[in-house]
């Protein structure tokens, strides 16, 4: 799957440099998508106490033990800035975006006529979003399928829960040339909380 590394990046903190009248925060990312948490990780240099407060405009600061995490709340600009006090530590501003379209895949097949024997080789679901670092960061939560088709003289359905297809290694196995599998009300779970997924279908030969 590509990958790009602005996904869920990383925003150091740089400690702002009071003689040259400027602040930054070194971003290793310039662009986040709406939704993902980022976690910010100070520089050596930058104060490390629980008096600094954080103003961001479109998003908010969450926060999980030590780890703190900016998470942003639309499209376009947002600005943080790290405050001690009433004294500016550090700053900076990127764009945000939404996430990519994503899609839901047997394992690594990505074609709607597959052979029945790749199929039973298949583990799982795989949730892709194109360009996305954590692929593991979407995991189904549910999702209907139904068996149809040559071996199916009436149409079979279970539910998962996961992205493990072992729940239907059973029905899997019955399948042969001509079946029909049928991925529907697919839901997702990722950075950005709950989301729908496309169906896909599977033909096989």
């Amino acid at each position: 799957m590509k990958k790009l590394l602005f996904s869920l990046g990383i925003l150091q903190l740089s400690i702002v440099n009071t003689k040259a009248q400027s602040s930054t925060i070194g971003l290793q990312v310039k662009t986040v998508y709406v939704g993902a948490k980022i976690p910010i990780v100070f520089d050596a240099e930058c104060p490390k106490n629980k008096k600094l407060t954080y103003q961001i405009s479109n998003g908010k600061i969450e926060h999980s033990g030590d780890t703190i995490f900016l998470i942003a709340a639309q499209k376009g600009e947002v600005v943080v800035k790290v405050m001690s006090g009433n004294k500016l530590v550090a700053s900076s501003k990127f764009k945000a975006k939404e996430m990519p379209p994503f899609k839901i895949t047997l394992g690594e097949l990505n074609s709607n006529s597959v052979s029945n024997v790749l199929v039973k080789m298949q583990t799982g679901l795989k949730c892709e979003v194109p360009d996305f670092l954590h692929e593991d960061d979407y995991k189904v939560v549910s999702a209907t399928v139904y068996f149809s088709g040559t071996g199916f003289p009436d149409v079979a359905l279970a539910n998962l829960y996961s992205n493990s297809i072992e729940p239907l290694r059973n029905l899997i196995q019955k399948c042969t040339a001509g079946s029909l599998i049928t991925f529907d009300n697919i839901k997702v779970k990722g950075p950005d909380g709950i989301r729908n997924a496309e169906g896909i279908s599977i033909m096989l030969y």
